[in-house]
């Protein structure tokens, strides 16, 4: 078995960095994001949580959508947010066309699986996400033998 190796001209290309900065850019935008809405939640005093995943309840479907976004606390967002980072910026850099379609499949595939699957309470947070980027990173990684898609994946998983 051999494992395809980058090439060295392409990867310290102009524009693979300037494809990695935009990555890194996109991944962290998206991070900020979610401490916007944890900042804003907390500071309010919102409640913005029952806008949760409910399952097998018609108003607990719009949680598909929000769910990913909101978290139960600071810690449980921090917890979430290195891996997003590091599987963001991976999934985009690595796999730019497929982001595409795979980054929406697990946000709201996740929600779904969560509504028709998930035990009686409110579900929230990025958790999903951040193991249905994990996964298809590793399975592709695995597929097309990248090594730094598969050690990224480990990383995140660990």
């Amino acid at each position: 078995m051999q494992l395809n190796v980058p090439d060295p001209v392409y990867t310290g290309s102009e524009r693979a960095q300037a494809n990695f900065r935009l990555a890194i850019k996109l991944a962290l935008n998206f991070v900020v994001l979610l401490w916007l809405v944890q900042l804003v939640n907390s500071g309010l005093d919102l409640g913005l949580e029952r806008f949760g995943v409910r399952p097998r309840q018609l108003g607990g479907l719009p949680g598909i959508l929000f769910a990913p976004l909101l978290h139960s606390g600071f810690s449980h967002l921090a917890a979430n947010s290195l891996p997003l980072l590091v599987m963001g910026t991976v999934m985009l850099y690595l796999y730019p066309y497929s982001s595409l379609t795979v980054i929406p499949a697990a946000y709201l595939g996740t929600g779904v699986a969560v509504w028709l699957l998930g035990r009686e309470s409110v579900h929230i947070g990025a958790s999903g996400l951040v193991y249905g980027l994990v996964s298809y990173i590793f399975v592709a990684g695995v597929i097309r033998r990248d090594r730094r898609a598969v050690a990224a994946s480990l990383l995140a998983y660990f």
